[in-house]
C-alpha cells in the first residue's frame, strides 16, 4: 500500500484507504506464517517444518499455517503454490512430485469475514501441506487467473538431528562488549558425504530473520577421525551485531495501551499515535520485559481477535536532533523485515522528529528501528538500537547440502541456541 504520512490529516486518510479498498488491485495485510499447535501465542512461533514429527491433523497436512488478511468485503479467489529452494533462494531443479504428494496448486478457501470493525476485511488461512524434502521452500500466493505472485513467504523443513554442537562464543578486544560470536561443529558421515568441504556449508541466522542472515559459510577445518567440520571462524565472519530488546507496543483496546500517547477515534478508521521514541545507541543496556524478537500477534479485548480485531493507522515518532544522511525504517516481522515505501520514515524539521503512519491490526507489536543505505543495500540497527552483548536474541544454525550432480540443496542438520543474560 501506498505510503501515508501523518501529516495527512486523519479523514484524507481514511479517504486513502476506501480509495485503495475500491481499487481493482487486491490490498493484502498482516500476513503471517507460523507453526501452529493450538495455542494462542503460536503465531510468535518461526515457520520450520520438522520432518518426521506428528501432525496433530492429517499425515498429509503440517503445522504451519499460513494466514491474512484482504480488505474489502468481496472475497477473492486465491491460490498457494510451493517451490524447493537453493541455499541462496533461487528455485532448486527438484520436480514438485518429488517433493509434495499432492498437485503443486492449492486453493485457499478457508475465510471468514470481518465482524463489528470499522475497516471491512476477509481473513484467510491455509494449513500449508506436509512436504517430503528437507530444504529451503517459498509459498506463492497470486490472485485466481494471475500469474504474478501478490506475496510470498518463505519456511524451510529440516529433519530431527543431533549433528551440531554449538556455542555463543566470547568476543575479545573492541567487539566483546557488542558482538556474539556463533561457533559450532557439524558432524558428518565420511562414507556418504562426498568432498565435504566443498558441498557442506552453513546459514545462521539471529531472530529468524533472512534479511541480515549469514550465508554460504564454509567449514574451517575437515577434520576425518572423528569425521568433524569446524565452523570455528575467528575473523568476524560468524559475527553478529549484538543488536537491543525490541520496543513495544500494542493496541488490543483503543482506550490506550502500551506505548501508546493517544488514539484518535473517528467513524471510518481510528488512528493510534505512539509515544516520541528516542535513540537507544548511546544509552546503557536496559532489558524489556516484553520481547518477542520482533515478532507481532493479533489481539483484542472484543470478540475472536481473527475476525474482531480492527485496523487503525499507527504513527511512529523517533526523535532526533538532525536527519542522517542514510533513510530510516521502522522494521519488525509485521513487515517481514523488509524495507518499503509503508514503513520509511520522513524527517520532519520543525519538530526534529522522524515519522511515519502504517496501517496495522489490533494487537501486540514489537519493532525496532533501521538505517538504510541506498547505494550500497546496507543496514544497520546499530545506529539508532545500539549493541549490547547483553541483549538476548536467539540464532539458529542451518547446514545444507549439495553432492556433485544433486538437483537442489537439502538441510541435514538444525539448531537453535540462545543468549539468555
Amino acid at each position: 500500500m501506498k505510503k501515508v504520512i501523518q501529516l495527512i490529516p486523519l479523514l484524507l486518510l481514511s479517504i486513502t484507504l476506501k480509495a485503495q479498498v475500491d481499487k481493482e488491485e487486491v490490498a493484502i495485510a498482516s500476513i503471517q506464517l507460523f507453526n501452529d499447535n493450538g495455542n494462542f501465542l503460536d503465531a510468535y512461533n518461526p515457520p520450520i517444518i520438522t520432518l518426521g514429527s506428528q501432525s496433530r491433523n492429517t499425515n498429509t497436512n503440517s503445522n504451519l499455517t499460513l494466514a491474512f488478511d484482504q480488505f474489502g468485503d468481496n472475497a477473492e479467489y486465491f491460490i498457494a503454490k510451493i517451490v524447493h529452494c537453493n541455499q541462496d533462494w533461487s528455485s532448486s531443479l527438484f520436480r514438485p512430485i518429488e517433493y509434495l504428494d499432492q498437485y503443486n496448486e492449492f486453493n485457499i478457501n478457508n475465510f471468514e469475514f470481518s465482524a463489528g470493525t470499522k475497516v471491512p476485511y476477509i481473513h484467510f488461512e491455509w494449513r500449508v501441506p506436509l512436504v517430503k524434502l528437507t530444504g529451503n521452500y517459498r509459498i506463492e500466493v497470486f490472485k485466481k487467473g494471475e500469474k504474478k505472485p501478490l506475496f510470498q513467504r518463505r519456511f524451510i523443513a529440516v529433519k530431527s538431528t543431533n549433528l551440531i554442537t554449538a556455542i555463543i562464543g566470547k568476543n575479545i578486544g573492541k567487539s566483546a562488549d557488542t558482538k556474539h560470536r556463533i561457533n559450532f561443529t557439524v558432524a558428518y558421515d565420511s562414507k556418504k558425504t562426498l568432498f565435504p568441504r566443498e558441498s557442506i556449508s552453513a546459514t545462521i541466522r539471529q531472530n529468524y530473520r533472512w534479511d541480515n542472515a549469514l550465508t554460504n559459510i564454509p567449514p574451517r577445518f575437515v577434520k576425518s577421525t572423528p569425521s568433524i567440520l569446524e565452523f570455528d571462524h575467528f575473523s568476524g565472519e560468524i559475527d553478529f551485531g549484538a543488536g537491543n530488546e525490541f520496543r513495544v507496543f500494542d493496541f488490543i483496546s483503543f482506550k490506550g495501551g502500551i506505548n501508546v500517547s493517544n488514539v484518535v477515534l473517528n467513524n471510518d478508521i481510528n488512528h493510534v499515535i505512539l509515544h516520541k521514541d528516542w535513540i537507544r545507541s548511546d544509552k546503557t543496556f536496559n532489558q524489556q520485559q516484553i520481547d518477542h524478537n520482533g515478532g507481532f500477534i493479533i489481539n483484542t479485548n472484543n470478540g475472536n481477535p481473527i475476525i474482531s480485531a480492527d485496523y487503525a493507522w499507527v504513527t511512529f515518532n523517533l526523535k532526533m536532533d538532525n536527519p542522517l544522511e542514510k533513510e530510516v525504517y521502522v522494521i519488525g516481522n509485521f513487515c517481514n523485515w523488509k524495507v518499503s515505501d509503508e514503513n520509511r520514515m520522513e524527517y520532519l524539521f520543525e519538530e526534529n522528529i522522524y515519522t511515519t503512519t502504517i496501517l496495522m491490526k489490533q494487537g501486540v507489536y514489537n519493532y525496532n528501528y533501521l538505517t538504510y543505505e541506498p547505494k550500497t543495500g546496507k543496514s544497520s540497527n546499530a545506529e539508532i538500537e545500539g549493541d549490547f552483548r547483553l541483549t538476548e536474541n536467539v540464532y539458529d544454525i542451518i547446514v545444507y547440502y549439495r553432492p556433485p550432480g544433486a538437483r537442489g540443496d537439502e538441510i541435514i542438520g538444525y539448531k537453535q541456541i540462545k543468549r539468555r543474560n
